[in-house]
């Protein structure tokens, strides 16, 4: 059955109009062992790459990750035998492995450069904002088709700086921006005549900020629980 649901869904963001991200999971009530927890086994950068990966690879991965399944409890959920799901499973990782720009930052580097992004960001300061973006950064936005999105992933740091001030300093009068927490790690929350408008949340690895993850699906914004308006 689960195996089913995530062909299911496969097949569904195979037909989905622009990039693909995860709902985001939004919350002010988790103790910091929690935040970290959850921050590590469900970041944006994750569970972007974990549609990479076939259906039985990434039940698996997940199995094994998040939920601590020894490879007899995931070939008994998957329907394979043990030796099949310790297959699965190294495949699943080498792929992550393949795809990731870089091991994440910690929770105090990701802090720091969240708020370095956010303060440079409202004022407006180009040359921080370029300072904080890795060489080869990347912007993902998610509309749906919906609302206004990037159709293709956003490459290179005067693109991506101008689609952010765009979004974060040249609004109107209307919106508000707040601070929440998004897979656990700090993010932006922004509103239009109170209504969501977006979830930004950031990946980052040696410094820099690599990955920018921007929500505009409305279906996928009803969940949001802001925390302090900037």
């Amino acid at each position: 059955m689960s195996i089913d649901v995530l062909r299911s869904a496969r097949r569904n963001r195979e037909t989905y109009i622009g990039p693909w991200l995860p709902e985001p999971l939004l919350a002010a009530s988790e103790t910091p062992s929690e935040l970290a927890k959850l921050a590590d086994s469900l970041s944006f950068a994750l569970l972007a790459l974990l549609e990479q990966l076939s259906p039985k690879e990434r039940a698996a991965f997940i199995l094994k990750e998040a939920f601590e399944f020894n490879h007899m409890e995931i070939a008994e959920v998957l329907g394979i035998e043990t030796a099949a799901s310790r297959k699965i499973l190294s495949r699943a990782k080498n792929k992550l492995d393949a795809s990731r720009p870089g091991s994440e930052s910690d929770a105090s580097e990701h802090e720091a450069l969240f708020m370095a992004f956010a303060t440079a960001s409202a004022s407006g300061d180009l040359e921080a904002l370029l300072n904080l973006f890795s060489d080869d950064i990347q912007l993902v936005s998610d509309g749906g088709g919906k609302v206004l999105a990037a159709l293709r992933p956003l490459q290179g740091k005067q693109r991506i700086e101008r689609f952010i001030l765009r979004m974060l300093v040249n609004t109107g009068e209307h919106h508000q921006i707040s601070l929440c927490t998004v897979n656990g790690r700090s993010g932006l929350w922004i509103t239009e005549h109170d209504t969501p408008y977006a979830c930004v949340s950031l990946s980052c690895a040696q410094g820099k900020i690599n990955r920018i993850f921007v929500i505009r699906n409305p279906a996928k914004l009803s969940a949001a629980r802001p925390l302090d308006v900037i």
